[in-house]
Order: C-alpha cells, then structure tokens, then sequence
C-alpha cells in the first residue's frame, strides 16, 4: 500500500487562481490517502473533495484534482488520474 496524493487547483471564472481572505494566492490544495488500487474509491474521494471545495468557493469557479503517488526511484510525483469539473474522470 502506497500514500496517493490528491492536489486541488481552485480556479475563478478568468483562470485566475484561488485567494484567500487575507487576498494571498494559493496555488494548490494537498490531501492524502492510502492507495488501496480500486478505481472507484478513488473517484469516490475525488468526487468528494470536489464537492467540499465546491461548496466553499464562488460560484463558477473552476476546480481540477490530480492524483499522483511519490515514485521513490525518480523522486517525481507522475499523475495516475484527473478529475475535472465534476464530470471528467480521466486515467493517464
């Protein structure tokens, strides 16, 4: 078993990135989870988190989540899957 990596990027209506109260950018958002290799729990969480950052943020701004795992040979982080505005699921 292996830690996936979920990063949210929250977008507004212009692509321009999230700001927090204090007007600071935030580039992305970090969750994690054991990596338990069933599609469907995975799109379940990232359905979820979809749904929290969805309910948190203006109304048509635009949220994508990437899943990647820490490869430990290249010490990269490649994409195992993307999820997109609540519809597109997509496996690289």
């Amino acid at each position: 078993m292996r830690n996936l990596h979920y990063t949210v990027v929250v977008r507004d209506a212009k692509r321009k990135l999230y700001k927090d109260i204090n007007g600071n950018t935030v580039v992305k958002f970090m969750h994690q989870s054991s990596f338990y290799n069933d599609i469907g729990i995975i799109k379940a969480i990232c359905v979820s988190l979809f749904k929290d950052y969805n309910a948190i943020s203006k109304r048509g701004n635009k949220i994508n989540i990437e899943v990647s795992y820490y490869n430990t040979i290249s010490g990269t982080y490649p994409s195992l899957y993307a999820y997109y505005d609540n519809k597109t699921f997509i496996k690289f």
